[in-house]
């Protein structure tokens, strides 16, 4: 299974959306590397499910699957959706993009949606605020 820009409760502080929502938290730069840049952000509730079927169906077997929200956005849309959310000031940087890494956009999920009939549910509209209520309190 191959899953895209995961995030949500219990994350590292190592991906984008984590060092976004951390940063916004203390007040520090959200920085973008490149402006234009997308990805498929996939809610870890999302990612779990498709796993779960990917491992339980026997259409599965043998099989590869792209296990994402399907979607992709922007990472500038997705850092002023953290900052709107926290209500912080942090300023947004934007950088160049770094050289050595492709970019991404969004994975086909269609052969997931059809022999698993993997629904994701979670656009960073819907999981993005789930993810802070949680940072808020964790434990």
């Amino acid at each position: 299974d191959r899953a895209s820009s995961v995030y949500g409760p219990r994350d590292l502080e190592d991906r984008v959306v984590s060092k976004f929502f951390a940063n916004a938290l203390r007040g520090e730069p959200l920085n973008v590397n490149g402006e234009h840049e997308r990805l498929d952000f996939s809610f870890v509730t999302d990612v779990a499910q498709g796993i779960s079927l990917a491992a339980t169906k026997d259409a599965a077997k043998n099989e590869i699957f792209n296990i994402t929200y399907g979607e992709d956005d922007t990472i500038l849309n997705a850092a002023r959706l953290v900052k709107t959310l926290t209500g912080s000031d942090s300023e947004i940087v934007l950088c160049d993009k770094n050289p050595i890494m492709p970019s991404r956009g969004y994975l086909d999920i269609r052969k997931a949606r059809y022999l698993l009939d993997y629904k994701p549910k979670y656009s960073i509209e819907q999981g993005f605020p789930l993810y802070h209520e949680w940072l808020k309190d964790p434990f």
